[in-house]
């Protein structure tokens, strides 16, 4: 009788959270899953380390299978469902447990990033078909192989992913039809062995993605950007929206020696683009080509992202190009800071400006609503931070008196993350952005990462609608009369950093006269 008790003390003592009903339970963890991952940004990288997107859901699902047996059947769904692979070992005993278990069709989302040595060449063909061919549900296949180091010898080109799914194909016909994501390395070797003969026939020299809304193709070599012919001549992309060419994460573009791989690409799959990134930099200064060039290629395209070193921009009074309606948004990459501003070519060089007047004319861009300028060398850096590079301070203050005009006509200037850009205002808000520190903190919870509202009187003069360059300087002082600027931050928390250096000598010298 009292084992009986003590039996049913115990189980009404369990935490309610494991009588939750399996709906309800599902989508928690569902949101636990992916709360380390914000793939709006960007894919996961795939790197050994505690704060890896790996590592973070290793652990996770690690944590998860040893709760109990409820919740480890309930999300089976959420195991398989986003896979991270970075070691030939893992992709084996993947495929041996989805083999085993039948969970391929649980497979979504696919994320690999890893480096084949040459013994290991047919081992990773074998079994990366083979991934494929299991997971026919899968809608995000993001794949870098890296085949190229210093100490190894260069892998055969049959390793190109373009060209094993060539290969693969029509085995892996239902997994291409069912994808909506993907990201290949076009990093391929300059030339195929001699004495490897073509896998690839005449009824498999089309990949056919009738789902495909994103394409991301890497290449970690001017030379492997050709690699973009067979993604040109290959790919049957009819729903494809985003196209992105890219350097690898750890290098900060891509140089391209011949541009004509990149216009082919776009004028087989540019038609039906709305979004366009273009990481990339003529190894010739001499290549640069017209904004146009691309446009004309991209009818509907609505966001476009470049750097304005790669294209430049024309004279909408003296050329007769456009009109390009469907533009909404403009990203440009500007560089180089570090020394001075005269280097990022305000005053020398007329890229920008010209940006800026081309943007202006309405006739060529009925529809454009934002411009967003960002560092190419530190693209997360603020260029109203005080922060490295300093120089940012004064290119912030040249390039925001642009705004103005801008928004006159319709057109947002930002910073990174969307932070509008204005003049500095007088006073407290000239330290414009998120990085300015009001006199008191509101944020008394240091897990709120939230920024001040537009209407708090504490943090901003005006509001974020450009309010500040309709309106007067405070007490009639003028910007040229203001306080010379300081590391402390505004004139009143400068006011409040002296003052207290004054009390607290104040302090010591009361201190030596009680010792006296």
């Amino acid at each position: 009788m009292e084992a009986a008790t003590t039996t049913t003390t115990e189980s009404s003592s369990y935490p309610e959270t494991l009588h939750i009903p399996d709906e309800i339970l599902f989508d928690v963890l569902e949101l636990a899953a992916n709360y380390h991952l914000d793939l709006s940004l960007q894919e996961p990288s795939i790197g050994v380390g505690n704060c890896s997107a790996w590592s973070k859901d290793l652990r996770f699902k690690k944590g998860l299978l040893r709760v109990c047996k409820r919740w480890r059947i309930l999300a089976t769904p959420l195991i398989y469902d986003r896979i991270f692979v970075h070691r030939i070992g893992q992709l084996v005993a993947l495929i041996r447990d989805l083999e085993e278990r039948g969970k391929g069709p649980l497979v979504h989302h696919i994320h690999g990033r890893l480096l084949v040595l040459p013994p290991w060449e047919n081992v990773y063909v074998k079994y990366i078909i083979r991934l494929l061919e299991l997971c026919n549900s899968a809608r995000t296949f993001s794949w870098v192989a890296i085949w190229e180091h210093p100490k190894i010898e260069r892998i055969s080109a049959r390793c190109s992913t373009v060209n094993f799914m060539l290969h693969a194909s029509p085995s892996i016909h239902s997994t291409l039809r069912s994808l909506r994501k993907l990201t290949i390395s076009l990093n391929r070797p300059l030339q195929q062995h001699t004495n490897e003969q073509s896998h690839v026939s005449e009824d498999t020299s089309k990949l056919t993605f009738d789902n495909l809304e994103e394409l991301t193709c890497e290449a970690s070599d001017p030379a492997h950007v050709e690699g973009l012919s067979l993604v040109s001549s290959s790919f049957d992309t009819p729903q494809l929206k985003k196209l992105t060419i890219r350097a690898p994460p750890d290098e900060n573009y891509l140089s391209v020696r011949d541009p004509k791989s990149v216009y082919d690409a776009l004028g087989s799959h540019g038609a039906r683009l709305t979004s366009l990134k273009l990481d990339l930099d003529w190894s010739s200064h001499s290549e640069s080509r017209c904004i146009s060039s691309v446009l004309n290629l991209t009818p509907h395209l609505q966001e476009l992202e470049i750097t304005s070193f790669t294209f430049k921009a024309f004279d909408p009074n003296n050329v007769l190009v456009g009109p390009f309606p469907n533009l909404r948004k403009l990203t440009l990459f500007i560089s180089n800071f570090y020394n001075s501003p005269t280097v990022f070519g305000l005053e020398t060089d007329n890229r920008l400006p010209n940006y800026f007047e081309m943007a202006e004319s309405r006739d060529a861009f009925p529809s454009l609503q934002t411009i967003a300028l960002l560092d190419r060398d530190l693209p997360g850096a603020p260029l109203d931070s005080r922060i490295v590079p300093p120089s940012h301070k004064a290119l912030y203050s040249r390039v925001s008196e642009r705004a103005k005009r801008l928004h006159e006509r319709g057109i947002t200037l930002v910073d990174v993350d969307g932070e509008i850009m204005e003049p500095w205002a007088p006073r407290r808000s000239r330290f414009a952005g998120r990085y300015y520190a009001g006199l008191e903190d509101v944020h008394s919870d240091p897990e709120d990462l939230t920024y001040p509202s537009d209407d708090d009187e504490a943090y901003h003069t005006g509001s974020s609608e450009y309010s500040s360059w309709e309106s007067e300087p405070e007490d009639g002082v003028s910007d040229s009369e203001e306080g010379t600027y300081s590391d402390v931050g505004s004139e009143d928390m400068m006011e409040i950093f002296n003052t207290a250096k004054f009390e607290s000598s104040g302090d010591d010298a009361e201190d030596e006269m009680e010792v006296e």
